[in-house]
């Protein structure tokens, strides 16, 4: 009489088979996440530059900076535009970073400059940036300097 049931090997590969499905499926959700985050973060530095054109037609210059603004740093990173322009400044949705663009550990975290450095004006031009998970890199000019950091994303003056 022949006993009813799963082999060993049946079951292995049952198991096998599932732990691949869940391993596709955490992997997915892992990347899923990181694309929101920066679609997250490059609307945040949307609304913030929408920010700072309206205080620029008011008072003619963009807020002055003596080197970068993080949003890590202070809840309030560009102290000028809070409460007139935005009620509360966007913060990065981990804003653990606390290097600037070039720097040797960056992190995720928001920043702003509008200074003399490279040959501006201050308060003529600004830099906004932030870190992206997705390792995307853009190159911007700034003044007379070119940033080009890895995985980071600039806005600047329209």
């Amino acid at each position: 009489m022949r006993q009813r049931g799963f082999t060993f090997i049946e079951i292995l590969v049952s198991v096998t088979i599932i732990a691949v499905l869940i391993a596709i499926g955490v992997a997915s959700y892992g990347s899923v996440n990181r694309r929101a985050r920066d679609a997250k973060r490059k609307s945040d530095l949307e609304q913030v530059r929408s920010a700072l054109e309206q205080y620029r037609a008011d008072n003619g210059s963009y807020p002055a900076t003596v080197s970068w603004s993080l949003s890590s740093s202070n809840p309030d990173w560009i102290d000028e535009l809070t409460p007139s322009y935005m009620d509360n400044l966007p913060v990065d949705p981990k804003n653990t970073g606390t290097v600037v663009p070039g720097g040797a550990l960056p992190g995720p975290v928001y920043v702003y400059r509008s200074d003399a450095t490279c040959g501006l004006a201050v308060g003529e031009e600004f830099v906004l940036a932030t870190r992206l998970e997705t390792g995307e890199t853009q190159t911007t000019q700034y003044g007379t300097c070119t940033i080009n950091t890895a995985g980071w994303y600039f806005l600047g003056e329209k």
